[in-house]
């Protein structure tokens, strides 16, 4: 309860609205305010390649500024693992000798 009180009020909500949210209300209220984070991160991205592409010899795409704040090496790892497994799976081959 300490810990997510300052990050509801950070998040906007009002003193008098905190107390009454279930786990799970707060939990999705989380969730989706950084989805609109993510998001905003992205759009500002997007405005901020096309401002630095006629500079560069190779232009920057949008998710090369954005990925690094939101994708960390760790999801990464998973991402290709689930990859790794859903091609086994596919091509139905099995991992080892």
């Amino acid at each position: 309860m300490r810990y997510a009180e300052p990050i509801a009020y950070r998040i906007g909500f009002k003193p008098s609205e905190f107390p009454r949210l279930t786990p799970l209300e707060f939990y999705r209220y989380l969730e989706a305010s950084d989805e609109r984070r993510r998001l905003q991160d992205y759009r500002v991205a997007y405005f901020i390649s096309w401002l630095m592409s006629p500079q560069l010899k190779k232009p920057i795409e949008p998710h090369e500024i954005a990925d690094p704040l939101w994708i960390t090496e760790e999801d990464k790892v998973k991402n290709a693992k689930k990859e790794m497994e859903y091609l086994k799976k596919v091509f139905n081959l099995e991992g080892g000798a």
